[in-house]
């Protein structure tokens, strides 16, 4: 019996968070970081995110996804209202000391190939391949992407639409399940310097900041039927 209690405790912390994608016809979203869109309604709202490495409560976020025959489209709300970025930067990597969103997106678990795309408040993308563990390609460039951010006076929203044909040539098949990161970085302004705050749709139990290691990933799953509906 107590062999049996441990095998259902242990299944149960390794179980892989699953975000289902809705499908929508397409030209319903329109891009501008207001989220006034009815299609919106249709999404799964997300915004069960931790703070593995504190004991803190963890700022507002959220998350929503949907798909049409074009596009994969993301949104990130934040509750921030110490925000940090630059009004203009000299290159990309620059974003990687502001407060921003990320997303992850991989074909499998091993990483051997995977994407990140990490998007600061002013929709500003910085963008890279990567292998496992932390070989970054930073010569690498997601084509098509579009983002829209507006900042509020309690945080800041970005909309993205990614084509489907830049996830495809990832290598990723999005009729089956695929593997994502949705993460937050989010720094603070004091007197001793920033102080940085990491944010994962996963509770993840290793123990330093690291988002590059496959226990940070759950899982994406596309709404079946698409072509069905585009159809009726």
């Amino acid at each position: 019996m107590l062999f049996f209690l441990i095998s259902i405790s242990c299944s149960i912390e390794m179980e892989i968070p699953v975000y289902e994608v809705n499908y929508i016809n397409k030209h319903y979203i329109s891009l501008d970081g207001i989220l006034d869109d009815d299609a919106w309604g249709e999404s799964k709202v997300l915004c069960d995110f931790f703070l593995p490495w504190e004991d803190n409560t963890p700022p507002l976020t959220i998350f929503q996804a949907l798909y049409d025959s074009v596009n994969l489209y993301i949104n990130f709300r934040t509750e921030d209202q110490n925000l940090v970025f630059k009004d203009s930067i000299d290159s990309e990597i620059d974003i990687a000391s502001e407060d921003r969103v990320e997303l992850f997106l991989s074909k499998n678990t091993s990483m051997e190939e995977y994407f990140c795309i990490e998007i600061d408040p002013l929709g500003r993308i910085l963008d890279y391949m990567a292998t496992y563990y932390r070989k970054f390609d930073d010569k690498w460039n997601i084509d098509g992407i579009q983002t829209a951010s507006k900042i509020y006076s309690e945080g800041y929203q970005v909309e993205v639409a990614i084509p489907l044909n830049c996830i495809e040539k990832m290598g990723i098949d999005i009729s089956r399940d695929f593997y994502v990161g949705l993460f937050r970085a989010d720094f603070e302004k004091s007197v001793s310097g920033l102080k940085e705050h990491w944010l994962s749709w996963i509770e993840l139990k290793i123990p330093e900041p690291d988002f590059h290691v496959p226990d940070a990933l759950g899982i994406f799953r596309f709404s079946k039927n698409a072509h069905e509906k585009e159809h009726l």
